[in-house]
């Protein structure tokens, strides 16, 4: 079920490429629903994952 559910959002996903502003907003919120059933942050998080990234403080041993 999890393949089916994750092709349907990948399909609706492409068909907003090429959608009106308004249809566009909704296939990309049903593909939303698609991807939570997933149990998967959604896209834009999974974006923001990817793209952000903190620095990391590096404490010496002897600092400790």
């Amino acid at each position: 079920m999890s393949e089916f559910t994750e092709e349907r959002a990948k399909v609706i996903r492409s068909m907003a490429k090429t959608a009106d502003p308004f249809t566009r907003l909704r296939l990309l919120a049903l593909a939303q629903r698609y991807e939570s059933q997933l149990g998967k942050p959604s896209r834009a998080v999974r974006e923001i994952q990817t793209t952000a990234t903190l620095p990391v403080a590096r404490i010496s041993s002897s600092e400790r």
